[in-house]
Formats: C-alpha cells, sequence, structure tokens
C-alpha cells in the first residue's frame, strides 16, 4: 500500500497542470485509505472497550438464535416423550395380559396312516379279503408359557433407551445458552470485529470523536500533497516541461513539412 501511495503521489507532482479525474480519484483513494486507517487504529486504541461490547454482542446473537434451537430441542423432548408413553403403555398392557393368561393350551394333531382289512364275497360265495390305508387323526394337549411374555424385555430396554436420549435432550436444552455462547465466540471473525466497533462508535459519543479525530487526521496526511499541488502556480518544472513539448512539437512539425516537400 505504501509503494502504490508513493506512486500515486508522483503521479500527482509530476503532473504538468491540473488533471481533475487525476485529483479526483486521488481524493476517492484518500478517503478510502482514512477510513480504513482511522478502524485498524481505533481497533488498537479501543481494544478492552471492544472486548467489553463484544460480550453485549455475543449476548444479542445468542438471544436471536436461542429461540430457534430451544423450540427444536423441545419438539424432540416432546416426541421422546411421546414414545416413552407409548411404550410403557404396551409394556404394561402385555405384563397384565401374561399375567391373566400366564399359560395358553396348545393342541398339537398327528395324522397317522393305519391298514384296514375288509372282506367282500364273490358270486360263488368265496371270501375276498382286501385291505386299505385309513388315516386317522389324533390330538394331543399341552399348556406353554404365553409367547408375549418374550415381548416384555425389549419392551423394557426401548424405553430404557429412550428415556437415555430424553435426558441427554433435557441436558442439552439446559446447557444451550453457554453452548451457544462458546460456539459464537470459537466463530468470532473480523466482520464481527467490524460490527462490534460499529456498534461502540455508535452508541458513545467519545468513541466517535476519536474515530472522527483519526479520520481527519489521516485525511489530511493522505491530501496534503494534493492540496499543495492544487495552491501552487506554475513553477520552473512546469515551464521546462512545456518548453520541452513545445521544442518537440514543432520537431515533429518541421519533419512532417520536410517529408511532404520530398514528395
Amino acid at each position: 500500500m505504501v509503494v502504490i501511495i508513493i506512486q500515486i503521489e508522483r503521479q500527482i507532482i509530476l503532473a504538468v497542470g491540473r488533471n481533475k479525474k487525476l485529483y479526483a480519484a486521488r481524493a476517492f483513494i484518500a478517503m478510502l485509505m482514512a477510513i480504513i486507517g482511522s478502524i485498524v487504529i481505533d481497533q488498537i486504541v479501543f481494544k478492552e472497550d471492544i472486548e467489553l461490547e463484544k460480550i453485549t454482542y455475543i449476548q444479542d446473537r445468542v438471544d436471536q438464535v436461542l429461540p430457534s434451537r430451544s423450540a427444536l430441542l423441545v419438539s424432540q423432548i416432546a416426541g421422546l416423550d411421546s414414545a416413552i408413553k407409548k411404550r410403557d403403555s404396551e409394556r404394561l398392557s402385555t405384563i397384565a395380559e401374561v399375567a391373566k393368561t400366564p399359560l395358553i393350551r396348545q393342541v398339537e394333531s398327528h395324522v397317522e396312516p393305519q391298514k384296514v382289512a375288509s372282506t367282500t364275497y364273490d358270486s360263488a360265495g368265496k371270501p375276498i379279503t382286501a385291505e386299505k390305508i385309513v388315516y386317522t387323526t389324533s390330538a394331543r394337549t399341552s399348556n406353554i408359557a404365553n409367547p408375549k411374555l418374550q415381548l416384555i424385555a425389549p419392551l423394557e430396554q426401548t424405553i430404557s433407551d429412550l428415556r437415555k436420549q430424553k435426558s441427554a435432550k433435557d441436558s442439552a436444552l439446559l446447557n444451550i445458552r453457554p453452548q451457544l455462547e462458546n460456539e459464537i465466540k470459537s466463530k468470532n471473525g473480523f466482520l464481527d470485529e467490524l460490527n462490534v466497533m460499529i456498534r461502540l462508535i455508535t452508541r458513545s459519543r467519545a468513541a466517535l470523536f476519536v474515530w472522527i479525530m483519526w479520520f481527519l487526521l489521516l485525511m489530511g496526511l493522505e491530501m496534503l500533497v494534493l492540496i499543495s499541488k492544487l495552491g501552487e502556480n506554475k513553477n520552473d518544472y512546469d515551464q521546462t516541461i512545456i518548453h520541452q513539448m513545445d521544442l518537440q512539437m514543432k520537431k515533429l512539425e518541421a519533419l512532417a513539412r520536410s517529408a511532404r516537400s520530398g514528395q
């Protein structure tokens, strides 16, 4: 930036006459440099004040984010409560049903083939014996434990897992504000620093006065060469440059005339 400013000042000092566009560009650059310089200096001068103002700034940002983050956790906790109640109701219903009917009668049927002989007589009255297979069904009754008894343990494990999740969400809801403050502090960048400084300047007349003083000082330093250039009359440097330009133009015109006469 120093090299750039030196080059700009050199262009202004060596310029012959008054170039309004160059002066306007230099004034614009001077204003930008004064603003940037005053911001950088104020960040050093108001370092402790900025840290104090940053506390309020962080609290404001936390207040903006906190409602939406809290609402999300509250909805998740409500969903877990509903799921716990539903699973607990299923568990109690299953326990009541098992207590009412601990054993269930089970009927097992078996099909067994049996040979049955039958006797018939032919036309001569001679007996003919034939065998055929007949399937008979037999039933056996036994008592077994109610199958729903095995559903109680998985339901209790599910309820335990849901309660652990709910406990974690409740803890997160209680600690959400400190957590948000730590997140915002850890991601504090240049724009946040700039916003804090602007808040400090706009809220404190003393800080605004100091910033204006630094701005005017830097603006004056940036515009010093331009003001001196605008206020001076023609000097020997300008006269020498103008004289050399006139001589150069006359040489070019003479060469042009000689070239035309030779043709």
